[in-house]
C-alpha cells in the first residue's frame, strides 16, 4: 500500500509539471539556447525539429527495448543490493516499470513542440 501511494505521488508530480519548465529548470531550453540551436541547424540547412523529432524517437525505441529494460532493471537490482532500502528491488522495479509505459505513450514531434523545437 506504501508503495502504491508513493507511485501514486509520483506520477501525479510528473504529470503536473510542464515540459517547457522542466526543460527551462534544467538550463536546456533557455531563449538563448535555442536561438543557438537553431542559428547552427540553419547554417547547415538542418531541420531542427525533424532533428529533434528522429533523437526522441530513438531514445523511446531504445528506452522500450525489452532487452534494455532488462540491463536497466538489472543494474537496479545490484543498487537495491548495496542500499539498505527495505524493498528496494520492488520499488525500483515498478519505477522502471512506470517510467517504460510513460515513455512508451511519447512521440517524438510532440515532445519536441513541448520545448519548442517544433
Amino acid at each position: 500500500k506504501q508503495w502504491y501511494q508513493r507511485r501514486v505521488a509520483i506520477t501525479a508530480g510528473i504529470k503536473q509539471q510542464d515540459a517547457t519548465s522542466v526543460c527551462s529548470q534544467v538550463g536546456l531550453c533557455s531563449s538563448n539556447k535555442k536561438a543557438e540551436l537553431y542559428a547552427i541547424h540553419n547554417n547547415v540547412g538542418i531541420n531542427v525539429c525533424s532533428e529533434c523529432s528522429w533523437v526522441v524517437n530513438e531514445l523511446v525505441s531504445i528506452v522500450t527495448n525489452p532487452q534494455i529494460d532488462g540491463i536497466v532493471k538489472s543494474l537496479a537490482e545490484t543498487f537495491c543490493a548495496i542500499v539498505p532500502i527495505q524493498g528496494c528491488a520492488n520499488i525500483a522495479d515498478s519505477l522502471i516499470d512506470m517510467v517504460v509505459d510513460e515513455i512508451k505513450m511519447l512521440d517524438g514531434k510532440t515532445l519536441c513542440s513541448y520545448v519548442g523545437l517544433c
